[in-house]
């Protein structure tokens, strides 16, 4: 962890799992703000996966909890894409197969009530073959914004949600048909 003490960039400690092996791959995905960290191990367990939240206390970052998905599976990579706004987490998992459905993709939210992480999964409106869906994730105040990169024969979509209605979204940010073709 880096921070910038007003002149220059200095190394504050160096974050790792508590129980971190060997091809975990963690650190493939990272998020910071103000005093917490996430960082994703989508290696873990057989490539099921892993996220890692720190949080800041003075000057020490220390691991406060270990997300995995609750319906886990071996090559989900679970941790490829972290994010976090407030109390409430975001982690990607591009590989997840829905029911018969090969690397569809999907995305955990997690709200922290104070105690534990609660999770809820999120899964593409219409999950394809190769849709990659949680390969990238970004949290900000009540919204969520999912990119699924392999989606419509790799053009890919974005899509958005705000809290209250989380199981309501739709592909609301789709490339412009044609846009990079010469």
């Amino acid at each position: 962890m880096f921070y910038f003490n007003g002149t220059t960039w200095v190394q504050q400690s160096k974050l790792t799992a508590s129980d971190g092996a060997a091809g975990n791959i963690f650190g493939t995905s990272v998020f910071v703000s103000d005093k917490y960290a996430i960082v994703g191990s989508p290696g873990k367990t057989g490539n099921k996966g892993g996220a890692y939240i720190f949080e800041l206390s003075g000057t020490t970052w220390s691991q406060k909890s270990a997300l995995t998905a609750s319906d886990g599976a071996a090559d989900d990579y679970f941790g490829i894409s972290v994010s976090a706004s407030g109390t409430t987490a975001i982690v990607g998992a591009d590989r997840k197969n829905y029911s018969s459905v090969v690397d569809a993709g999907g995305a955990y939210i997690y709200v922290f009530n104070g105690t534990t992480w609660n999770e809820q999964k999120l899964v593409s409106p219409s999950p394809a073959t190769n849709d990659f869906f949680g390969g990238s994730v970004a949290a900000s105040g009540d919204y969520i914004l999912i990119g699924a990169e392999g989606k419509s024969s790799s053009k890919g979509e974005a899509y958005t949600d705000t809290a209250g209605t989380i199981t309501n979204y739709t592909p609301t940010i789709s490339p412009i048909p044609d846009q990079y073709t010469n």
